[in-house]
């Protein structure tokens, strides 16, 4: 027979040395109901009592012992459907939870899952080879899902929130010096793809705002390029949309190298429509496909692949080229506040924490101010 803890009248433990408690709920629907909520410690189950009596005193729904992570991810879900502005974004938040959170954590209780089995998740992922900002996705997907349960008075805190993120070493990105830049822009000349390699270069588009930019957002009279939509995948295909970011709205003036390459793409592109005739379908973008469509973005990686191993340069990633942007502009003495308005960047914390491998060159000029002041200590 189970004992009960002194001084404890409901809280009790039993002959299986799990211990128990119960709580009356009163009459509800013409019923007696009482809740009981179980744990391995005394501890455990008094922490459970006092947080079912309070919601039970505040009037609150009492948790249900039976609802699984699987099962709340599952009602989560369905309230993103719902209310996610992007079907992009449901589609991702559906994958992080069939790949990883589910088979991961479904099978605990919502109940009794706590910062360690989060933790201990975690950890396993880094263990795989995820990188730490899949990773903090991963929590940040699970709080949301707690955050419903705590709205709905299922849980009284949010574990996901309490949990570590393993420290995982983050990979320094490639960026080109300036003489592999310049084969790189001797090789895709005369390339069909050459100008949408070389603004990306020159001038730090992200893929999608390269892929994205269209007619009217350049002026070739007035040299300069606004970046104001972006191709993004989704289910379904290709959408043009809004950029990343307030900050990634921007206005930039164009390089002669990129002026001369985007008038060549001018003239490409009019030779292009009038051989497809009615088959072409103008968005009026800069970057298509032979008939007017959005560019595929693995296509472009495969092209841009293709080019640098034949230049001798061998494999390299159009997202790259944005470094390399970042580090030659910091290379010749951009200030890094100049280089984030390039990049877009919300300041130059984001640039310093994402491009820190490649500003060593304006890092190091601090010396020289500093031997001006104070010549040779030695």
């Amino acid at each position: 027979m189970g004992r009960r803890a002194h001084g404890e009248g409901s809280i009790y433990q039993r002959s299986d040395g799990r211990w128990c408690a119960t709580v009356d709920l009163g009459w509800i629907d013409g019923k007696r109901r009482r809740k009981s909520v179980y744990g391995p410690t005394q501890a455990v189950v008094r922490a459970r009592l006092v947080a079912l009596r309070a919601q039970t005193d505040a009037g609150l729904p009492a948790p249900d012992d039976r609802l699984t992570v699987g099962g709340l991810l599952d009602i989560w879900l369905d309230h993103v459907q719902d209310t996610a502005v992007s079907p992009n974004t449901v589609a991702q938040h559906q994958w992080v939870v069939t790949k990883h959170l589910a088979p991961g954590l479904g099978h605990h209780r919502v109940t009794d899952l706590t910062p360690r089995h989060v933790t201990a998740f975690l950890a396993s992922r880094a263990q795989q080879g995820y990188a730490k900002t899949s990773c903090v996705r991963f929590r940040t997907i699970l709080g949301q899902a707690l955050r419903l349960a705590e709205i709905e008075g299922w849980v009284q805190r949010n574990v996901a929130k309490l949990s570590d993120i393993p420290h995982i070493a983050v990979p320094e990105g490639r960026s080109m010096t300036a003489d592999q830049a310049q084969r790189l822009l001797d090789a895709v000349r005369g390339e069909r793809f050459e100008a949408v390699f070389v603004v990306m270069l020159t001038m730090g588009l992200r893929l999608g705002e390269a892929t994205g930019l269209p007619w009217d957002s350049i002026d070739l009279d007035a040299h300069t390029l606004s970046v104001r939509q972006t191709i993004k995948r989704e289910p379904g295909g290709l959408r043009i949309g809004g950029v990343k970011t307030p900050k990634s709205r921007r206005t930039l003036a164009i390089p002669t190298v990129t002026f001369e390459a985007l008038r060549r793409r001018k003239t490409i592109q009019h030779k292009e429509r009038l051989a497809a005739g009615p088959s072409w379908q103008d968005h009026g973008l800069v970057f298509t496909t032979t008939v007017g469509t959005p560019i595929d973005p693995k296509n472009l990686r495969r092209e841009f692949n293709r080019i640098t191993h034949d230049a001798g340069l061998g494999h390299w990633t159009p997202t790259e080229l944005r470094h390399s942007a970042v580090s030659l502009l910091s290379a010749a003495g951009v200030p890094l506040e100049h280089i984030a308005d390039v990049a877009g960047h919300d300041g130059t914390r984001m640039t310093g924490g994402i491009y820190r491998h490649v500003l060593a060159p304006v890092i190091s000029h601090a010396a020289e101010p500093m031997d001006r002041l104070f010549g040779d200590a030695g």
